[in-house]
């Protein structure tokens, strides 16, 4: 691999990487607002109430997909080898 190839891949490789981790990081952020209004808004009993909602739909949203996922991508690779 030539000098400015291997330079291009390695610019590549760190843009990705920052873009990755600057949606990684608007995410956290904006859990950190969510949390915030949503503690403003209902108060204590009401953020305890959010996050039993939360976890109930984390869960269901689980149990619905019943590793969906996992299969899809085992027969995308299956059909490209």
């Amino acid at each position: 691999m030539s000098e400015p190839d291997q330079t291009l891949r390695v610019r590549s490789i760190l843009g990705a990487t920052a873009t990755s981790g600057l949606a990684s990081a608007i995410n956290v952020l904006m859990g950190v607002v969510r949390a915030k209004t949503v503690a403003l808004i209902l108060g204590p009993a009401g953020v305890g109430a959010y996050a039993v909602f939360q976890t109930i739909y984390t869960t269901a949203t689980g149990l619905a997909g019943m590793g969906l996922h996992t299969s899809g991508t085992r027969a995308v690779a299956e059909a490209s080898a």
